[in-house]
């Protein structure tokens, strides 16, 4: 490393010969694609409804996130910016505006079978 900047071993533009094994990406299958979209399958998840005015979201085990607190003070949805996991407190909880809902011991058994 020389002023400040790093050497890298290969290059961006780097073109292999057509028959070259650097090139094959699918030996003897097709191509697997996952058609679920992330934040589909976060809007899917149901609102977790809350007796208090905060909690903490942890999705728990060696690959989760750390353990973050949300304010929930706000008639509003507290989202998790690591897992998108939506928090509200009961008050201001509505099915029809809120969709489906879980309570937070629920919520909380689910992270403790995470990590089991």
């Amino acid at each position: 490393m020389r002023g400040g900047r790093t050497q890298h071993t290969a290059r961006c533009d780097t073109v292999y010969d057509k028959d070259d094994y650097r090139n094959i990406r699918f030996v003897d299958r097709d191509k697997l694609i996952n058609p679920n979209w992330a934040i589909e399958l976060i809007a899917e998840d149901p609102v977790v409804v809350v007796n208090k005015s905060h909690v903490w979201s942890n999705s728990c085990g060696a690959l989760g996130h750390p353990k973050v607190y949300i304010n929930l003070d706000k008639p509003e949805v507290g989202v998790c910016g690591y897992s998108g996991r939506k928090f509200i407190q009961k008050k201001f909880y509505d099915e029809k505006v809120h969709g489906p809902s879980i309570t937070y011991e629920e919520y909380l058994e689910q992270m403790r079978g995470d990590s089991r």
